[in-house]
């Protein structure tokens, strides 16, 4: 986007690549780094009432909520392939003069939603690990 302001506002010579290939790869990688935070907890969430139960009490909110997101993920998954096989199947490009092939910027959809789901079957395990040690504690204790 730098090159293209300064070409656009500077040189008033605008390019219409520029534009177009940075908000794809910006798409691809908002979908692929999804995944990746989710993994590693680092979304942002209201934490007022969440950060002051147990430990066990948070897994247990944790597994409920991983319901609604894996129908969430599964869509997302679902729309992505429908999405990406529509695109290959017809080669579709891009109405501007360069014609870029869209089916690659639709498969990183579809991967980027395999991801999140990966990441989320990640997170659902450690949350009923997490569970199980506190429960085990409490029972111990």
């Amino acid at each position: 986007y730098t090159y293209e302001v300064t070409a656009r506002y500077l040189f008033n010579m605008p390019t219409i690549w520029v534009h177009e290939s940075s908000f794809l790869l910006f798409g691809m990688q908002y979908m692929l780094g999804g995944a990746y935070g989710l993994l590693h907890g680092s979304h942002v969430r209201v934490d007022v009432i969440y950060t002051r139960l147990t430990k066990r009490t948070q897994a247990a909110i944790d597994i409920f909520t991983s319901v609604f997101f894996f129908i969430f993920a599964v869509a997302m998954c679902s729309t992505g392939w429908s999405f990406f096989a529509g695109s290959f199947a017809m080669d579709e490009r891009s109405v501007e003069t360069w014609q870029v092939q869209y089916w690659p910027v639709k498969g990183m959809m579809l991967l980027g939603a395999m991801l999140i789901l990966l990441a989320g079957i990640a997170r659902l395990i450690k949350d009923i690990r997490t569970f199980e040690t506190a429960l085990r504690q409490e029972v111990n204790a």
